[in-house]
């Protein structure tokens, strides 16, 4: 579990590696953001103003395999920010 810096909302990845849970304040699930298709999500890497999520494909994009997303809590989903590596 971290914290999201541009939100302040705690986040955690879900036991299937399947999704981002976006937690209240009690720590109890309160949503989630699912992965994009073809990943698992493996690590968070944390950023002064941004948090990101490494995801491990199935298949290279670009000649890369594992991506980084970055969380958008505001608007629910993950935007693929850059390789893994």
């Amino acid at each position: 579990m971290t914290r999201d810096p541009a939100s302040g909302r705690f986040v955690a990845i879900a036991p299937a590696r399947d999704a981002v849970l976006l937690l209240a304040g009690d720590g109890v699930a309160a949503g989630s953001i699912i992965a994009p298709p073809g990943y698992k999500l493996s690590h968070f890497v944390e950023e002064s103003a941004r948090l990101l999520v490494v995801g491990q494909g199935e298949a290279a994009i670009e000649g890369w395999p594992d991506w980084h997303f970055e969380v958008d809590v505001a608007n629910v989903c993950l935007v693929r920010a850059g390789p893994a590596y």
